[in-house]
């Protein structure tokens, strides 16, 4: 299973994404790649293949960005507990995603913490040391909240223009043309199945049944538009894991 999540089985029939949820249990999403979601142009996001450029001077710039994903807290020697966070740049002139990295969550003050879907102003810089366009160094001393976007229809008029490509498209690019987009938004026509293996304390066939319930048939639900936002590690560019989904119901798109 390890094989196929980093390499990513693109020629194969299925592609297995991978979930980390709450350091309890891995999960493998599979998808059908004889039935894709066509792919999808973005009115003002990158072209599928395209990557946005980060500023060769390292200075900081301000930006505006919509959280979409931040992942479970990660013990760092260097510093501290980190989460890492990805959301969409709103700014106009420079539009995308961003991976905001590292993230002492637990040490900001009460104007600075954040959840997920709010909106937030901040000063950041390129990550020198991550060659992905999408990586800068948060100053988190400038973060301030602006608002909260509630759900579905006020966050789906920012996300649908961002969901475009495949995950084959993805995974080959980052092959053969390093260092190619490391976040995505993913809208997959089906999802076949899941797969739940422990990572963690927690053994009972109780929560396992309640994990698939949830993300394979409440999340994953044909009833929904799902997509899924998709990134890669910087030691493993080629294997793309789920960071997170948006999944309204159908009958709320425009």
């Amino acid at each position: 299973m390890a094989r196929n999540l980093f390499a990513g089985p693109y020629r194969e029939r299925h592609t297995a994404l991978t979930i980390l949820y709450r350091h309890d249990y891995l999960l493998h999403v599979t998808l059908d790649r004889d039935d894709p979601a066509p792919a999808q142009g973005s009115l003002f996001g990158a072209e599928p293949g395209s990557t946005p450029a980060k500023p060769a001077d390292g200075r900081p710039v301000r930006m505006r960005v919509l959280i979409t994903v931040k992942a479970a807290p990660n013990p760092s020697e260097k510093y501290g507990e980190t989460v890492c966070v990805a959301g969409l740049r709103l700014d106009l002139d420079a539009g995308g995603w961003v991976r905001l990295y590292p993230v002492n969550f637990r040490e900001l003050d009460s104007d600075g913490k954040f959840r997920k879907y709010d909106v937030v102003s901040l000063m950041a810089r390129p990550n020198p040391g991550d060659p992905r366009a999408e990586s800068w160094r948060p100053l988190m001393d400038t973060l301030k909240v602006e608002t909260h976007l509630p759900p579905w229809q006020r966050r789906q008029r920012y996300i649908d223009e961002y969901v475009d490509g495949t995950m084959c498209g993805l995974i080959e690019a980052a092959r053969e043309r390093p260092p190619a987009r490391s976040l995505a938004a993913i809208r997959p026509r089906k999802v076949t199945g899941i797969d739940i293996e422990p990572h963690g304390p927690w053994t009972a066939d109780e929560a396992r049944a309640a994990l698939q319930a949830r993300f394979l048939d409440e999340i994953c639900a044909p009833s929904n538009d799902l997509v899924f936002f998709v990134g890669n590690q910087q030691k493993r560019p080629q294997g793309f894991m789920v960071l997170g989904a948006f999944y309204p119901p159908r009958a709320t798109r425009r």
